[in-house]
C-alpha cells in the first residue's frame, strides 16, 4: 500500500493506499487582541504518538495575518526566521506524549484591522513519510473601549393591578 499523509496531498490516492499517522500536532492560542493593541500568540509543537520522533528538521510556520505586525518571536531551542511567514525550526528528538517548549510570537494590532483575522499556522516533520499538521485559529479583534460600567436596581419590584385580580383555578 502506497503512504497517504491527508495533509500533504490534496484528495484521495489511487488504490491501494494507507493512512500515515501524524505524530506532530500544533496547538495554538493567544491573548485578546484589540485593535491598536498588542498581545501574543503562542504555538505549541506535540507528539501525540507513542514513539519519539527521529530528530529530523521540525519546522513551525506561521503566516501572520493581515492587520497584525510582528514585534518579537522566540523560543526555547527554537531558531526563528523570516518576514511575512515566519519560520521556527529545531532539530532534536521529541519523546512520545511530550511537547517542546512553546514558540511565543509578539505582536502589535493594526487601528484599522478586520475584526476576524484569518490565522492558520502549521508545523511539518520528516521521518521516512511527511508529517504535517495544521491548525485553524481564527482570531476575533477587538475594539478597546474606556470609562465604567455601572447602573442601580431597586431592592424590591412593585407590581400595580388595575382593580381586584381575580385567578381561575387550576
Amino acid at each position: 500500500a502506497v503512504p497517504y499523509v491527508p495533509l500533504a496531498y490534496p484528495g484521495t490516492p489511487p488504490s491501494p493506499w494507507k493512512l500515515v499517522p501524524q505524530p506532530l500536532k500544533i496547538t495554538v492560542a493567544h491573548t485578546q487582541l484589540n485593535r491598536g493593541g498588542t498581545g501574543t500568540i503562542t504555538l505549541t509543537a506535540s507528539n501525540v504518538s507513542d514513539e519519539p520522533t527521529d530528530g529530523s528538521t521540525i519546522t513551525l510556520s506561521d503566516r501572520i495575518p493581515s492587520g497584525l505586525t510582528v514585534t518579537g518571536i522566540a523560543g526555547t531551542g527554537w531558531t526563528c526566521s523570516g518576514t511575512t511567514t515566519r519560520n521556527c525550526t529545531r532539530v532534536d528528538i521529541l519523546t512520545p506524549h511530550s511537547s517542546f517548549p512553546p514558540v511565543t510570537v509578539d505582536v502589535s494590532v493594526s487601528a484599522t484591522a478586520n475584526f476576524v483575522l484569518a490565522h492558520a499556522p502549521t508545523l511539518t516533520g520528516h521521518g521516512g513519510n511527511v508529517w504535517v499538521d495544521t491548525v485553524s485559529d481564527p482570531i476575533s479583534v477587538g475594539v478597546g473601549a474606556s470609562g465604567d460600567v455601572g447602573g442601580t436596581v431597586p431592592a424590591t419590584l412593585a407590581l400595580t393591578l388595575g382593580g381586584p385580580a381575580t385567578f381561575a383555578p387550576f
